[in-house]
């Protein structure tokens, strides 16, 4: 309201100015009033043409952006054609632009009475950049005769540019690229070029050059440029200096340089957060460690191979033989033709044992469990090569160039399906045409040490000892290979598998001359293929014969659940705790899955069906009790109608919905349950007086002192509120003892008065924190009450694409991550603006955050 009032005086002195004559009356005087003391004309009186009224009350010197307001009273719903003259009134100057006069115009219509759109924005072209004084005349069109301008209220203006140096930023590196944004005031629809240099910044150091040519959506708004200019850049981090010399390997400092676009080399700048630090080495050398039952399984890929897996290694033991570029944990395709027509990850087999691949990689990444690449593959054989293994028996390669046209993107992720010993093994190939038949296979290569094979059988779930065959077989059971002391083994399964033939597994044993091997693999058949892209999962298991056995049978459960004897979904009717349900449920056959809950007042049928939700609340008590990892969703919350909160008594049931049989639901312990609630209190959405809320506050519906499940098990513990803390950062959600939640900002607790505005509002029941808010004063004259209203000073808010902090001043946008998290910003403090915070970004958007801001609440 303070920023409202202030534009409105600022407004009233506008027409203060305007109108030298304001009759002195007992009452506040209409606009059209005033303009008849001053014309004898009516406002709106057709009979008359009133000419046209504005002003021009902003210039942003950094940018060159003109604003201001135009409006006819004649045509008050109209909005306005402006001429921008420069260096002469309208019959002497030079037409530099016209606008629209048509953004939002709050502010003006309630001063004058009228409606419509009637305030302007212009930026002055970057011909009038040029260091020399210079006028701007603005000019009002009159709609019904376009002859007839009027000169805006605050105008001629004077100015001049002095050429400015380029604004730019060098946000970080991600996944091999360096990325950041660059922009000329002087030239703002032009790219800049960024020159960049490594481990100096001379001549000799230059490693290349590019524009910016990326869309940065988050940027625009802040330089108040239009969508779609193009301000940001992306490029490959150097692996060479632009004469041709490669870097060694190891670290190396990259500067950036933003040129200014006019040529003057005096304002070139090296750009904010310049330089930074980044390891060169051979694209496709990368590692990933994860712990798995207390030991690390460590996954490396190597470069020479174009990306593809050289060493599996856990407890000790090598899984991979990688002798050759063929002998990999990686993906391969055929076309009908065998290894006459052939694209293999890891190269072509006339590469030998050499250190670089005949296929290509595109990118490549390995971070945290996670490794993926993007990998034209080359031909097995070489143009005019031959093979025994073609179709038919030996031939030779139908391909005519030695790499192909079929791209892989390759995704490796260790833990999958919450199992640790399990690697998600996944292949996408893209064909670039049309096929009839073809064949994709995930193998992975063994040393010879893996010499016992095993079946598992996936309906029965039972292992069966077979033996070696030369060469590779295929088979419809799961293919386990294991050390005979059965300490180390591996399989593959897929979802997908065994196909409509009874097949799609392989393995086999090849006792060549040199380094022999055994393999197991998925086999993918597919007829009639276009040119699309095709993706397959293929687990990999590691570990002890046991172990690998018994994560196979839940992976089994889980992608192919014997559905013969399905458990019911289980789970307790909690509470009713401030016009909220509360409780939990599971449903063992897929006990990762959401389950949907049902609640039904009043009746059990399908007219007294109140609504449903989901299990997304994170119950500790209940995972513990349950034995289910940490994190696992499996509580409820659900808000009671205001039509339910008469007054009189009513009952609820709670179902939950079976995950296999949506028909199937099982009516949770402890329904029904009666309540009787009273009318809900409205609460005003502004801020009143009163420095305590005026309704209840919000609380999470407590845990059931005993969750009930198939099998017995002890009572869940009562929660437990952690040793005090003295403070909690700004935008922390707390809840203490009594069950009120509060967003903790500026030194103050705001609490919450309903679950409508704290869900309303974006907040999420998964980031509320326990703990102690007694070390807290409450906020004096504020509640968070309703779903429509602003969020509060101190909330990060996602507009677009880009955060902003909100403060009492305005919303400051924030330019990177690092700045983000250096003033304090955590990922789960994030929530979606909504139509109030809006009005209040576009209208008062302030100056990029910086680092360690003094702008943020404390």
């Amino acid at each position: 309201m303070a920023i409202l009032r202030k534009k409105l005086f600022a407004l009233l002195a506008i027409l203060a100015v305007a109108f030298s004559f304001i009759p002195s009356q007992s009452k506040a005087l209409t606009y059209s009033e005033i303009a008849a003391a001053q014309t004898g004309k009516v406002l709106g009186d057709s009979t008359t043409n009133n000419l046209p009224i504005g002003y021009m009350d902003g210039f942003q010197q950094s940018l060159g952006i003109v604003s201001g307001w135009a409006a006819d009273t004649d045509i008050p719903n109209t909005s306005l054609t402006v001429n921008f003259y420069v260096d002469g009134v309208q019959s002497s100057g030079t037409l530099a632009g016209t606008v629209t006069a048509n953004d939002p115009s709050d502010d003006v219509n309630k001063v004058l009475l009228i409606t419509g759109q009637h305030r302007f924005h212009w930026t002055i072209p970057s011909t009038y950049h040029d260091g020399k004084n210079h006028s701007l005349y603005i000019y009002g069109v009159d709609p019904r005769d376009s002859s007839v301008n009027t000169l805006l209220t605050n105008t001629p203006m004077n100015f001049s540019f002095i050429n400015s140096s380029p604004i730019a930023y060098f946000d970080g590196i991600l996944n091999g690229q360096a990325v950041g944004w660059a922009y000329d005031a002087d030239t703002p629809s032009q790219p800049v070029t960024l020159q960049y240099y490594v481990d100096g910044t001379d001549s000799a150091h230059l490693a290349g050059q590019t524009p910016t040519t990326v869309d940065r959506e988050d940027v625009n708004p802040g330089i108040q440029r239009p969508a779609g200019e193009l301000h940001g850049f992306s490029f490959a981090l150097p692996s060479s200096l632009a004469n041709g010399t490669p870097l060694t390997q190891g670290s190396h400092s990259l500067y950036i340089f933003a040129l200014d676009t006019s040529g003057d080399h005096s304002k070139d700048i090296q750009i904010t957060y310049s330089p930074k630090q980044y390891n060169v080495s051979t694209l496709g050398d990368g590692s990933i460690t994860a712990s798995v039952n207390g030991s690390p399984l460590t996954i490396k890929t190597s470069g020479w191979v174009a990306g593809a897996v050289t060493s599996l290694n856990y407890r000790g033991t090598e899984y991979i033989n990688s002798y050759d570029h063929g002998r990999e944990m990686q993906s391969a395709a055929f076309f009908g033709n065998g290894e006459c027509y052939n694209p293999t990850e890891g190269g072509s087999r006339d590469d030998g044992t050499s250190p670089s691949s005949s296929s290509v990689l595109k990118s490549f990444s390995a971070s945290g469990n996670t490794i993926t690449s993007t990998n034209q593959m080359a031909f097995w054989l070489a143009p005019g090569e031959t093979s025994p293994n073609c179709a038919g028996g030996n031939g030779t390669a139908t391909n005519t160039t030695k790499v192909s046209d079929y791209i892989l993107n390759k995704q490796i992720i260790i833990g999958a399906q919450n199992l640790p010993n399990v690697i998600q093994f996944t292949s996408a190939f893209t064909l670039p045409r049309s096929n009839s038949s073809a064949q994709f296979t995930p193998v992975i290569y063994t040393p010879l040490t893996f010499s016992d094979f095993w079946k598992f059988n996936i309906k029965t779930k039972t292992t069966a000892q077979t033996a070696a065959s030369q060469g590779s077989t295929e088979t419809g059971d799961v293919p386990i290979l294991t050390t005979p002391d059965h300490n180390s083994a591996i399989a593959v399964y897929s979802p997908k598998l065994p196909d409509s033939l009874g097949l799609g597994y392989f393995m086999g044993n090849f006792p060549t001359s040199v380094t022999p091997t055994n393999d197991v693999g998925c086999y993918f058949r597919e007829n009639n293929l276009t040119a699309t892209t095709y993706t397959y999962n293929c687990y990999v298991v590691v570990g002890t014969f046991s172990e690998v056995t018994q994560s196979l049978q839940s992976l089994v459960n889980y992608f192919s659940p014997d559905t013969s004897n399905l458990s019911k979904p289980n789970g307790n009717f909690d509470n009713i705790n401030n016009g909220a349900v509360g409780g939990w449920a599971m449903d063992a056959d897929t006990p990762t899955q959401p389950v949907t809950v049902q609640i039904y007042i009043d009746g059990t049928d399908s007219n007294h069906l109140a609504g449903q939700t989901t299990t997304t609340v994170d119950r500790e008590d209940v995972n513990t009790v349950l034995k289910r990892p940490a994190g696992e969703l499996h509580g409820f919350a659900w808000a009671i109608p205001a039509k339910y909160q008469d007054g009189q008594s009513h009952s609820v049931y709670i179902y939950a919905v079976d995950t296999g049989n949506s028909a199937a639901s099982t009516l949770l312990n402890g329904s029904p349950m009666n309540f009787k609630l009273g009318s809900p209190t409205t609460v005003a959405p502004t801020p009143t007086s009163t420095p305590t809320p005026t309704s209840t506050p919000i609380a999470i519906p407590s845990p059931s002192p005993t969750p009930v499940i198939n099998n017995p098990a002890p009572s869940a513990p009562s929660l437990i509120m952690p040793a005090n803390l003295s403070t909690y950062p700004n935008g922390t959600l707390l809840v203490d003892s009594s069950g009120t939640i509060y967003l903790i900002s500026g030194g103050v607790k705001i609490p919450f008065t309903s679950m409508q505005a704290f869900t309303g509002l974006g907040y999420s029941l998964r980031n509320v924190v326990f703990g102690d808010a007694s070390g807290y004063n409450m906020a004096q004259s504020y509640i968070i009450s309703s779903p429509s209203q602003a969020h509060p000073w101190g909330s990060w808010l996602l507009y677009g694409r880009t955060i902003y902090y909100s403060t009492q001043a305005g919303m400051i946008p924030v330019t990177s991550w690092d700045i983000f998290v250096n003033n304090g910003g955590q990922s789960n403090f994030v929530v979606k603006a909504n139509k109030a915070d809006a009005t209040v970004i576009q209208s008062n958007s302030l100056p990029f955050l910086q680092l360690n801001d003094n702008r943020i609440y404390k």
